[in-house]
């Protein structure tokens, strides 16, 4: 079982990155998931607009 203390370890190692957005998207039916429909355009239009976060 990890600790706070393993968790500090691990995280210390990763580059900063600028506080990101936060966004809560209720899909609504599960059919967005399957269906291309404008939802899904919508959220995918949306996602090419986010900053990404660092990876390392």
């Amino acid at each position: 079982m990890n600790t706070l203390n393993d968790l500090h370890k691990i995280s210390g190692s990763f580059s900063n990155t600028e506080k990101m957005p936060v966004l809560f998207l209720g899909h609504g039916s599960p059919m967005n998931a399957i269906e291309d429909n404008q939802f899904v355009t919508g959220f995918r239009n949306l996602a090419k607009t986010l900053p990404q976060p660092n990876d390392k």
